[in-house]
């Protein structure tokens, strides 16, 4: 059996000792069969090990390579809601924004098949919820979509770090304001009290 087939079974196994012995032998990370890389592979199974039995080198090469699938890493891991996976991939230099070819992003992913945990970990990472994909719709219309608990929670989730972002860019605007309206009466009250 050649390297690459190891690399494939080990992989699946999610047996971090066979796939380094694999990728000692000469097994391609990118995938000779042009359509699924090793990191690809490791990022759907869902093993935070894996991925770091894989060399540094080549992982970061491939982390927001489209495969056959039209999907990155970071994406698989947001489709099975894989959050060690995710928050690996993110802290090794995943993109969180990378687009595939109809503008769909792993937080959009993890809208419409992911978990609520997922979602999280992708907006604190920086997802941006804006971004529309296929049929111009965004990681918000996808949770909403889906009808069930775990899409109404994503959906509220969006909703209330989009509501953050805009009070806490208005309380940062605010706080400078009243910072600049404090220092007069500061001065004032030094200049009273003999203060100089």
């Amino acid at each position: 059996m050649d390297a690459d087939r190891r690399l494939v079974e080990a992989i699946r196994a999610k047996d971090a000792k066979r796939v380094r012995a694999a990728v000692a032998a000469g097994a391609n990370l990118a995938g000779d069969d042009g359509r699924t890389s090793a990191v690809h592979l490791a990022a759907e199974v869902g093993d935070a090990e894996v991925i770091e039995a894989l060399p540094r080198a080549g992982v970061r090469k491939l982390l927001d390579e489209l495969d056959a699938a039209d999907r990155t890493p970071l994406m698989y891991a947001a489709a099975k809601g894989n959050v060690q996976t995710a928050k690996l991939l993110i802290e090794m230099g995943a993109n969180v924004n990378a687009r595939n070819s109809t503008g769909d992003t792993a937080l959009r992913v993890a809208a419409s098949d992911g978990t609520l945990q997922i979602a999280r970990l992708l907006l604190e990472a920086g997802g941006n919820p804006l971004l529309p994909g296929r049929m111009l719709l965004t990681p918000l219309d996808r949770a909403r979509e889906r009808h069930t608990p775990e899409g109404r929670m994503i959906a509220a989730l969006i909703v209330r770090s989009q509501e953050a972002a805009r009070t806490g860019k208005t309380a940062a605007k605010a706080r400078k304001r009243a910072g600049a309206r404090r220092k007069p009466k500061q001065a004032r009250r030094k200049r009273r009290s003999g203060v100089k």
